[in-house]
């Protein structure tokens, strides 16, 4: 219960204390994974816990049994299609079974099936009288058809029902920032951070903070967001958090600074700090390492850190997490492979750390093969909407790129219409972003200016 309303960091020493009494207890042990996982803390325990919940299966009925297959499907051996058979099975037999239609919905919402995931979730709110995170579920299905004003409702009714639970605050957050408000967004994050001292809503709202400025070109304030979260990451012993962070700065020095040597030097220093062999195989950062590396022109060293990376974690896990096929797509691109980047980047569309968050690396990518009109379609979806996950975290990297890359296209096409609005779309997102990032504003402003002349 404690963690089904938000409050995952008091539910753990409560299943810890009940798996001491039987350490063949499994749904403790499913419930357990499922908090760490809420709190966001280590992957070796996460992964730890789960398979001990698998391992003992047997001992359960059937509900209970296909509840845990299909957390394990979606943690350990990630496949959507046998976590959404399990979820199916379950409802089979228990239509109103609360945890297989939030999760099953959660599921459909990653994979872009948000229509699906409302008829199953949106009846199940209704029903309950303590929602809890169905409440997300449902605000994330009506986010990725573009019912924004479906969303705002849901909010406002989280907000009655539920007003002190630090999940109806980054709710809000993350649904704001997914319609384009910033600055509420920005404010929800905070507000956050405000009003809960969980270390782990601490960490959450750091790193929306700090997605929210990368994707509005604001980059010191990204940097300092970024070394807050870690901060928090390292006070709780998560080393390999907190590493993970620094390769996302060390990457934004590369993308938008054009900092190559910058970049190395923190990937250096915080390696000196902290080993990755000093931490457990699971959270070492290794994808993230990669990409930096192979971003940075250093490919023998991304090869070899990709390597150990792919030695190290089982291939189950690493099914689940963009950040491998992140890193394999630009290891490709670097190599000169740019169809084996793009077949990378489309095995991780549905990845569950970040799912729909590669349109513009598949862009990219399908430009060099010699795709344009491909290309041209991926730049659109990374344009839009897309999931949830799109618009906190994979916005922050591909959505200005896209929109200016989008106008070029268009603009080179001879559709003055297009490029104008894409441009447009670049100048509004970037318009107070850092002095580093206005040279390519002005850039696109004077485009807009000839295009417009050219209509007269």
């Amino acid at each position: 219960m404690l963690s089904d309303q938000g409050f995952p960091d008091k539910a753990i020493p409560m299943l810890e204390r009940a798996i001491a009494l039987d350490s063949g207890f499994a749904m403790a042990w499913r419930k357990l994974a499922v908090a760490l996982d809420n709190s966001r803390a280590s992957s070796e325990r996460i992964v730890a816990a789960t398979t001990r919940a698998y391992q003992h299966r047997e001992r359960l009925p059937e509900i209970e049994r296909q509840l845990t297959t299909a957390y394990y499907h979606a943690t350990v051996e990630a496949d959507p299609a046998k976590e959404e058979a399990a979820y199916r099975q379950v409802l089979a037999i228990s239509p109103d079974n609360a945890v297989a239609l939030n999760n099953l919905s959660l599921l459909l919402g990653k994979i872009g099936r948000p229509a699906e995931a409302e008829s199953l979730i949106a009846p199940a709110v209704r029903a309950s009288s303590m929602p809890g995170n169905m409440y997300l579920q449902l605000i994330a299905a009506q986010l990725g058809q573009g019912h924004d004003d479906d969303a705002r409702r849901t909010i406002d009714e989280m907000a009655r029902q539920v007003p002190v639970v630090p999940n109806y605050r980054w709710g809000r957050a993350f649904a704001l920032q997914a319609m384009g408000d910033y600055d509420g967004a920005e404010r929800s994050y905070l507000d956050l951070g405000l009003n809960t001292r969980d270390p782990s809503f601490q960490w959450l709202m750091h790193v929306g903070l700090e997605n929210l400025a990368r994707t509005r070109g604001r980059l010191a304030e990204a940097e300092r967001q970024n070394r807050l979260a870690a901060g928090v990451s390292e006070r709780r012993g998560l080393a390999g958090s907190a590493l993970a962070g620094t390769a996302y700065l060390a990457l934004q020095y590369v993308r938008f600074r054009g900092d190559s040597a910058g970049a190395l030097r923190l990937l250096d220093e915080a390696l000196r700090k902290r080993a990755l062999d000093s931490m457990p195989a699971l959270d070492r950062p290794g994808a993230e390492l990669a990409l930096v590396y192979a971003a940075a022109g250093e490919r023998a060293k991304a090869h070899q850190v990709l390597a150990a990376y792919e030695a190290q974690v089982p291939e189950g896990i690493r099914r689940g997490r963009w950040e491998w096929y992140q890193a394999r797509g630009w290891l490709a691109l670097a190599d000169g492979r740019a169809r084996d980047a793009v077949t990378a980047f489309i095995q991780g569309r549905n990845a569950d750390t970040c799912a729909g968050c590669g349109a513009w690396d598949e862009g990219v990518a399908l430009e060099r093969a010699g795709l344009p009109d491909s290309a041209l379609a991926a730049y659109q979806r990374a344009a839009s909407r897309g999931t949830i996950l799109k618009s906190a975290r994979g916005d922050a990297w591909g959505l200005a790129p896209s929109l200016k890359r989008l106008g070029e296209l268009y603009e080179a096409r001879g559709d003055r219409q297009r490029a104008l609005e894409y441009y447009g779309r670049f100048v509004a997102l970037w318009k107070d972003a850092d002095p580093a990032l206005q040279p390519a504003v002005r850039e696109v402003r004077g485009r807009m200016g000839q295009l417009a002349g050219e209509g007269k």
